[in-house]
């Protein structure tokens, strides 16, 4: 976790973002990008994936940290050295400024553990034998960073598992219209997936 805590510990005026630094909208922005990409084209309507949004949206917390926010910050989005640290992070482009909790709140997401009956990966590696929980990890990271104030990620974790549901459905648009290449999984899968992290972003979301 301390890759991650010494990410979002750059300040982004030292690196040359000092005008985005200056926004607070973050979360605002992001709900109203990934929801218009889900609205402007879809084959099927998730009711869940709109509920869920309307009531995040009622619920955006203050900003009060601006810090580069990587936006999919994930185990499989880094490379490791042999002993399991990690020495490089890759897929940035989504990377912006905003609330670092954005980021806790997407790899915990992605972390699956062996007793969950929804997962927002069909096949996590953290499934396998030797990896932390998720409250071992949010340990680990206010270890690394503990100046953080975690209050309030329960939101940015419901807001990361209804962002994942608009990528997945967004995913089974483009294979239902036949805009996709040969995949070893059927559109069916991608719609039932959907649904099943769609589900659990509304009650992720009703809970707050």
């Amino acid at each position: 976790m301390s890759s991650l805590a010494d990410l979002h510990a750059v300040d982004p005026r030292d690196v040359g973002w000092g005008a985005l630094a200056e926004r607070d909208d973050y979360v605002s922005r992001q709900l109203g990008r990934w929801h218009a990409n889900w609205a402007a084209d879809r084959v099927r309507v998730l009711d869940d994936i709109g509920r869920a949004h309307e009531r995040l949206r009622e619920l955006v917390p203050v900003q009060t940290s601006a810090r580069i926010v990587h936006g999919d910050y994930r185990i499989d989005n880094c490379v490791y050295g042999p002993d399991g640290s990690i020495r490089a992070v890759l897929d940035w482009e989504l990377t912006t400024v905003g609330d670092p909790l954005a980021d806790l709140g997407q790899l915990l997401t992605y972390w699956a553990e062996p007793d969950d009956e929804v997962r927002a990966l069909e096949n996590s590696p953290t499934l396998a034998p030797g990896f932390p929980t998720r409250e071992e990890l949010i340990g680990m990271y206010v270890a690394a960073a503990p100046s953080a104030d975690i209050s309030r990620l329960d939101f940015y974790v419901a807001y990361n598992w209804w962002k994942v549901a608009c990528i997945v459905e967004n995913v089974y648009t483009r294979m239902a219209r036949g805009a996709m290449g040969a995949s070893d999984r059927p559109p069916a899968s991608f719609a039932a997936q959907a649904e099943r992290i769609a589900a659990e972003a509304w009650r992720l979301t009703r809970e707050l």
